[in-house]
């Protein structure tokens, strides 16, 4: 018998919704470091199938509201949080489930995307080098998106980049975004850490083994 085997497709866009982090359209805390809340509730409305729109601003603060409470209890703080700790938050208080991937290849977040699992990405913000964001040099810089798609065509990522008030589907170049992918230190009180990312995927069903 002969085996066809599909070859990856060069265009992946998931349908992910998008909340921008600042609802009122006021910088101020905590919205104004709520990007790790945007990409987790975007996350979260993709995998319970929420249509794909810029959700009004009701709607996402009522979304990111309760992760700021639950950060502030837990982690004693809801700004820069990290990797480690959105992966804590994400497995213990929303309906999908979340792992740490260190050092990822193009072909590794690809692979994910391919699959229908939306990455969450972490960065050195200033280094996206977008004009349109506030970040400082002398700041953490530290910035949280989701990776929603890539385009082989233009050597792509498509993201949901909650910093801009039309971030969604926002593209930066693989190069731009893998150069960039740096941790939360708490340490240094910067983005300067490990290159890592946010595995996603659907909750996982624990199964008891029942005797007899």
């Amino acid at each position: 018998p002969t085996f066809v085997f599909a070859a990856p497709s060069p265009l992946v866009s998931l349908p992910v919704p998008f909340y921008w982090e600042i609802p009122d359209g006021v910088w101020v805390p905590p919205w104004s470091g709520a990007c790790e809340e945007a990409s987790i509730v975007v996350v979260e409305g993709y995998y319970l199938k929420r249509p794909k729109k810029i959700v009004q601003k009701v709607e996402a603060k009522a979304a990111m509201s309760p992760l700021f409470k639950i950060e502030d209890r837990i982690f004693g703080y809801n700004s820069d949080t990290s990797g480690e700790e959105i992966v804590k938050l994400i497995n213990g208080y929303t309906s999908f489930d979340a792992k740490l991937k260190d050092d990822p290849t193009l072909d590794e977040i690809r692979a994910e995307l391919t699959a229908g699992r939306p990455v969450i990405s972490l960065h050195y913000g200033y280094a996206l080098d977008n004009p349109r964001h506030r970040f400082r040099r002398g700041g953490s810089s530290y910035h949280v998106m989701a990776i929603v798609g890539f385009d082989d065509s233009r050597d792509e990522f498509i993201v949901h980049d909650s910093e801009l008030p039309d971030g969604i589907d926002f593209r930066y170049k693989y190069g731009t975004i893998l150069s960039t992918l740096h941790d939360f230190d708490h340490k240094t009180k910067k983005a300067d850490g490990p290159a890592r990312v946010v595995f996603t995927m659907p909750k996982q069903l624990v199964k008891t083994a029942k005797s007899g």
